[in-house]
């Protein structure tokens, strides 16, 4: 019995140690399978963005180490950067996809900062980037930094590159002023209109006063101080015009160069002012003058915003009026000339420029003034007068300071120039030009 009963105790030991070696060989490969693979993942991340206004942005972004547990680290995703105007202040804006709320973003750009808390889905975050209506002339770099739970779950960075544009003459014009003890009339520089294009990828801001950097003009390299007529704000991309008003420069020959500086950006343009300078030598109006057969004179100045020819009204463009300038030509000639030996009319204004006789009229409704076109074809006898309106459509705020036109058939030519100033009529000499040069 005693034998018996220490058998089985033997059995049942070596079942149990049997038993254990089964379930430390189960608990080892348990242990095996079981174990985290805790590697670090880096990506590169480029994102183009369009932004409204049109923004493209290059956006170099670095995934952070993944957790042992990647289903509790939330996903952030960057849709787009850009930076726009809000409230005239240059704001960076980021779109920020977030798998799910708790995750808090950091912006950094230079010296700004700010934090955001993220709900799930999309958030617009913002954080201004200067001063009101300062334009950001250099570069930014901005890093873009999520945590979650104090982990570090993405980051990235932005680049921009600052301002930049382009800049183009619209219009430009010069004013009539006296000089000297005897008020000998010249023109001085005084308006100026260009067209700015942002080509950066920050706001631009363009006022009188309070915006940085502030625009600056020079004429024929001399600073001349300018009054903005009106103020801008550029998005990237958009464009906008500009009217400066200038103080005054004396102008003293035909071309002239205009320097504008706007940050980084220097324009430079070359204006004409040759019309001006080419009516030195004039007769007045009313005067008459003998060339070539002809017995001239300018008699008449109207200005009109309607005006009538034959059966048919025509009104100016908009901003503009038309102006007829009356000629009386006598034919002193023993034969009969055509009025074709007057020719080549240029309308010079108190802006300094020179405008061709209008060409295109558009019909228009309501009563004109009545005109008498020039027509080149019409014969005059000998001893006879013909008067005839010459038209020209110029701004509303220039007015007529003379008219230019030639005389006679080649290669006998004569130039003659009617000057008026301010209501007193100043007598110059005639501009006569032959095939043998010039004579007086």
């Amino acid at each position: 019995m005693d034998r018996l009963w220490l058998f089985a105790v033997a059995v049942s030991v070596a079942f149990l140690g049997v038993a254990l070696m089964v379930l430390g060989y189960v608990f080892y490969a348990w242990s095996k399978t079981s174990a985290v693979d805790t590697t670090t993942a880096t990506a590169q991340l480029t994102t183009t963005g369009t932004s409204s206004p049109q923004t493209t942005t290059t956006t170099t972004a670095h995934t952070a180490t993944q957790s042992p547990h990647p289903a509790q680290v939330p996903t952030v995703a960057v849709r787009r950067f850009y930076v726009v105007d809000v409230e005239e202040t240059p704001t960076f804006v980021a779109e920020i996809e977030s798998e799910s709320d708790g995750v808090v973003l950091r912006l950094t750009c230079g010296d700004a900062r700010g934090d955001a808390a993220l709900v799930k889905g999309v958030n617009k975050v913002v954080l201004p980037l200067a001063g009101r209506r300062q334009t950001l002339a250099g570069g930014v770099v901005c890093v873009v930094k999520a945590y979650h739970q104090n982990a570090e779950v993405y980051s990235g960075e932005v680049k921009l590159a600052g301002a930049s544009a382009e800049v183009e003459l619209v219009d430009y014009g010069g004013d009539i002023a006296f000089f000297g003890q005897l008020y000998t009339p010249g023109l001085v520089f005084k308006r100026l209109v260009i067209e700015v294009k942002n080509t950066g990828d920050v706001p631009i801001y363009i006022c009188d006063s309070g915006c940085l950097p502030q625009i600056a003009v020079y004429i024929n390299g001399e600073y001349a101080k300018a009054a903005l007529q009106n103020s801008l704000v550029l998005n990237p991309g958009e464009k906008g015009r500009l009217t400066l008003t200038t103080a005054p420069v004396r102008i003293s020959q035909n071309k002239t160069l205009v320097e504008v500086r706007l940050g980084t950006t220097t324009a430079k343009f070359a204006v004409d002012f040759s019309d001006f300078f080419a009516l030195e030598s004039a007769v007045l109006f009313s005067q008459r003058v003998e060339v070539d057969g002809w017995d001239v004179a300018a008699v008449n100045i109207t200005e009109a915003s309607y005006v009538q020819i034959g059966g048919t009204v025509y009104g100016a463009e908009e901003h503009m009026k038309f102006v007829a300038i009356r000629i009386s030509a006598r034919n002193i000639d023993r034969e009969p000339r055509p009025l074709g030996d007057l020719w080549g009319f240029k309308l010079v204004t108190t802006a300094g420029k020179g405008y061709d006789p209008a060409t295109t009229l558009k019909p228009a409704r309501g009563m004109g003034t009545s005109i008498v076109p020039y027509n080149p074809s019409v014969a005059v006898q000998p001893g006879e007068v013909k008067e005839f309106d010459v038209l020209f459509q110029i701004p509303q705020d220039e007015y007529v300071w003379g008219i230019r036109f030639r005389i006679g058939r080649p290669p006998d030519i004569a130039e003659v120039g009617v000057k008026r100033r301010v209501g007193v009529i100043e007598v110059k000499d005639i501009i006569a030009i032959s095939d043998k040069g010039k004579s007086g």
